[in-house]
């Protein structure tokens, strides 16, 4: 099998897997979820926080900002 054949199998399922994702309602149930921070910088305003979603019916994973 040549590397162009498998690129271009990949490249379908990946987008196979994106439609998946997309239409997901990644259920409450299935969705992990992860509070998580930089803090204890010398400048506090410099502390970042954000929340680590994934989701085990099609494993999206995705992080958002929080405060």
């Amino acid at each position: 099998m040549k590397a162009i054949t498998v690129i271009r199998r990949i490249d379908k399922l990946t987008n196979q897997l994106i439609k998946i994702q997309d239409t997901c309602p990644h259920p409450s149930e299935k969705l992990e979820i992860k509070h998580k921070s930089n803090t204890g910088n010398y400048d506090p305003t410099s502390d970042v926080y954000w929340t680590e979603f994934k989701c085990g019916t099609c494993f999206k994973f995705w992080t958002e900002d929080s405060k």
